[in-house]
Order: structure tokens, then sequence, then C-alpha cells
């Protein structure tokens, strides 16, 4: 009995050192399986991500003349010792790496992207490629015209914008009696055209706000302008020589008046220069007090200044003629012939006949 219990305790140490002679193998070889290596010629699963593109039922726009965000996507395993190939319709690219900062200058065409990628570690290769149509995102550029108007002036501008057609366009023009913000307009219209023209009248004065959205396949671009309506009048565009002689005119005009309410009371004597060379009478007769528009009246028409009508001018006239007379005559005694007004002013007497 004793030799059986030991011969069965023994078999069971060799079937416990068996068991683990054989977990130990297997456990070496899983080692080894996970550090070898892949095996040569596998193929890489690789795929091209651009940021900006957009899929387009079953195609895709990729925006021209803007730089792209592309990566070759691929393992991260595959990363190290990895050589990287890129193709387009023009020809192969000279940039090698993984990630792409790429854009391309023509619109409204196709297009291929197309990637090469090998690892040198593993000798595995892969590659992919991306069918795709350009298309130019549209931009809008500054108004031309004025946005600072005067009240009564027509707003006229013209907004231009680039990209590739068909465009959806939109705006709307905010008073500042408005209480609703200036971010929503409708309805939209189509166009290809790269220009609008816009003419509109602004009521009241202050500052107004023009929105313009405007969009097409690849891209929304929406934009605010301030327009400002002055209530200032419109200056004058009349010569300055005018404007200042009209200026002296007034003011001495007004001087003129103010001299005269001044010294209007105040009492002088004015003395008149005779320049009357054509009258044939001596001074005596023109010392007589005459009024100034009988002087000119005489001096113009050669009228006489005496009116005969009034008894008291005449009686006055009469005897200054008189007084003259007998003047001339005394003188005429004492030096020579004498005028006889009953004869005329060419008719002289003798007086040494008479």
């Amino acid at each position: 009995m004793f030799l059986v219990g030991l011969l069965s305790w023994e078999l069971s140490l060799l079937g416990l050192l068996a068991i683990s002679l054989n977990i130990l193998s297997i456990s070496y070889c899983d080692a080894q399986d996970v550090s070898l290596p892949s095996p040569l010629g596998d193929t890489i699963p690789v795929s091209i991500e651009i940021t900006q593109a957009k899929q387009y039922f079953d195609h895709w726009l990729v925006p021209s003349k803007t730089f792209l965000d592309i990566l070759a996507k691929h393992d991260q395993k595959y990363d190290n010792a990895s050589h990287y190939d890129w193709f387009t319709k023009d020809g192969p690219l000279k940039e090698k790496s993984k990630q792409l900062h790429f854009m391309f200058p023509n619109s409204n065409i196709d297009d291929y992207l197309e990637v090469h990628v090998s690892n040198n570690y593993t000798n595995s290769t892969g590659q992919a490629k991306l069918d795709f149509t350009l298309k130019e995102p549209v931009t809008v550029a500054d108004p031309v015209g004025k946005l600072f108007l005067e009240r009564g002036e027509l707003l006229n501008i013209t907004v231009h914008y680039s990209g590739s057609p068909p465009f959806h366009y939109c705006y709307k023009i905010c008073s500042p009696r408005d209480f609703i913000p200036c971010d929503v307009c409708f309805p939209y219209f189509q166009t290809a055209d790269s220009a609008l023209h816009i003419e509109h009248y602004l009521r009241y004065v202050g500052n107004y706000t023009l929105m313009f959205d405007i969009n097409n396949i690849m891209r929304e671009d929406t934009k605010h302008y301030t327009i400002k309506i002055n209530d200032i009048l419109r200056e004058s565009n009349l010569p300055i020589a005018p404007i200042v002689s009209s200026i002296l005119a007034v003011c001495i005009l007004i001087t003129g008046v103010a001299l005269h309410m001044k010294f209007r009371h105040t009492s002088y004597e004015t003395e008149t220069a005779d320049f009357d060379f054509v009258r044939v009478d001596d001074e005596e007769e023109w010392e007589q007090e005459y009024s100034f528009i009988q002087r000119v009246r005489y001096l113009l028409l050669r009228e006489d200044p005496v009116d005969y009508t009034d008894e008291n001018q005449y009686l006055l006239a009469t005897n200054q003629q008189a007084a003259m007379y007998t003047h001339k005559r005394t003188e005429s005694t004492s030096n020579g012939p004498i005028l006889n007004p009953s004869l005329g002013d060419n008719e002289t007497t003798n007086s040494t006949k008479r």
C-alpha cells in the first residue's frame, strides 16, 4: 500500500511538472509572435482628408485660391520611416510630408489629389486618390460710391464681388428709427453677375446701416456698411470777389446812415465852388440863394433857376437885377462904356457922344 501511494504521488508531481513546462512554452511563443515585424509587402490603408472640402451629392468640391489643410490618414504604426509623394493634375508636388498647406490657383475645373506612401522599415506601400471640382468662394469688396451724403441726396453705390457663380444675394437698409436688428434680410435673388448697383433715397438725417449678404456653393459672406446723412446746406460756388464787394458796400452804407443819424441836428455852413464858365453875367447875380436842384437844372438844362410863376421869387430877381445894373453903371462911368440892358448883350452906347 505504501508503494502504491508513493507511486501515485510521483505521478502527480510529473503531471504538474509537464503542465508547467507547457504553459511556459506557450507564453514564450506568444512573446515571440508580438515582437516579429509585419510581413513584407503589406499594403498600407491610407486616405486623403481636406478640411475645407464639401461633398455635393456624390462629388467633392474644393475651394480654389485658398490655402487648404491636406492630410494623409493611415494607421499610426506606419508613421515612422514613411515617405510621401503627392501628385495633382499638373504633376508631382515638391512637398514630401504627411500634411500639406497647398492652394489650387485655377477655378471651375476638375482636378485630383493623389498620395503614395511607402515605409522602408516594413517595406509596405499604399496609395489614395481624391477626385474633386475646384470652385472659388465668394468674396465681397468695398462698395464704390459715396457713403457720406447730404440730406436729399440719393444713395448711389456699386458692390463688387468675385467667386464661382451662381450667386444668391439679399440686401437691406435699416434707418435710425428702426428698432429691429439689421441681421436678417429676405428674399434672396439669384444672379451670375459680379456686381450689384444700389440706388435708394434716404429720408431721415442720421446713420443708416446697409446689410449685404451673398453666398455661392462654397461660402457665405455678410457685410455691414454705415451710411451717414448730414443736414448741412450746400456751400455756394460763387467767386470770392462779388461776395467781398457786397460786404464792403453794405458796410459803407451802414456807416453813412450812422453818420447821418449822428450829425443830422448839427448846424454848419457849406461853401459851394462856382465852376460856371459859360454864364456871361457877373458873379453878383449868381450869389443869390438858389437851391441845389435849381443849380443842377441850370447847369444841365440851361434853364433859369428863377421860377417866374412864383411872385416872391420874381420880385426878388427883379430887385437883384436892378441893383446889379446900378452897380455896373457906376463902374462904367469911371472906366468906359456901359452895357445897356435894353439894347441887348452886344449893343453898346457911347457915353462921350451922349
